[in-house]
């Protein structure tokens, strides 16, 4: 199976290091999350970023992004995170950080896992990813998909499993046409006329819900 990796941890040297892990990567600009493992997604934070993301509160923002996955994961990359706690100087953060743990659970059904460095991170990807394979072995593994809460998300996931169609292409999509009927009866010329839609991703979706269906 493909780890699917954001473009921007090139920072962090970890889709290097996932490679020399032998694991099959493909780099992307993912919308939700950093890392992609069959239908899993994990964002990975370090400690002072997780810490300082519930106290200015864009945690919340981040986590309802994020439980829009199916599993959704916040992994935290800190070899000690009360170290961290107290240099933030605050009489109020570990009430805060254990709060924010099980409102991230509760309320929007986010996993924490704590790492101590990148590398014991990059080794639970890499057995996650073996996982998923060995689940997926025999049958025809579901695409990625947002839990689909409201009828708009369905309508959203169903251009979504089109290559090259992420969440904020699918808007524009039907926000464009109106319906998914009216994309699935437009030609290629007018999907191109959608800004953002390239020849190749038109191509796609065309072909997607006009070509003969074939086992």
């Amino acid at each position: 199976m493909t780890i699917i990796v954001d473009d921007r941890e090139s920072r962090s040297g970890n889709i290097t290091s996932l490679k020399r892990r032998r694991c099959k990567v493909k780099v992307d600009r993912l919308e939700v999350g950093d890392y992609i493992v069959g239908d899993v997604v994990v964002e990975r934070k370090d400690g002072a970023d997780f810490i300082s993301s519930i106290r200015d509160k864009r945690i919340w923002n981040q986590a309802s992004n994020l439980a829009q996955a199916e599993h959704p994961i916040i992994a935290v990359i800190d070899a000690n995170i009360w170290k961290t706690i107290y240099f933030t100087r605050s009489n109020w953060i570990h009430k805060s950080y254990y709060g924010a743990l099980a409102k991230l659970t509760t309320s929007f059904g986010i996993t924490v896992l704590m790492f101590p460095t990148d590398d014991d991170f990059l080794r639970y990807l890499k057995t996650l990813d073996k996982q998923q394979d060995k689940e997926s072995s025999g049958v025809r593994p579901a695409p990625l998909q947002r839990k689909a809460t409201k009828f708009c998300v369905r309508q959203e996931n169903n251009l979504c499993t089109i290559n090259g169609v992420s969440v904020k292409t699918a808007k524009l999509i039907l926000n464009h046409f109106g319906s998914v009927k009216k994309v699935a009866n437009a030609s290629v010329k007018q999907l191109k006329k959608i800004d953002g839609i390239g020849p190749k991703t038109a191509e796609a979706i065309y072909k997607l819900y006009n070509e003969k269906y074939e086992e």
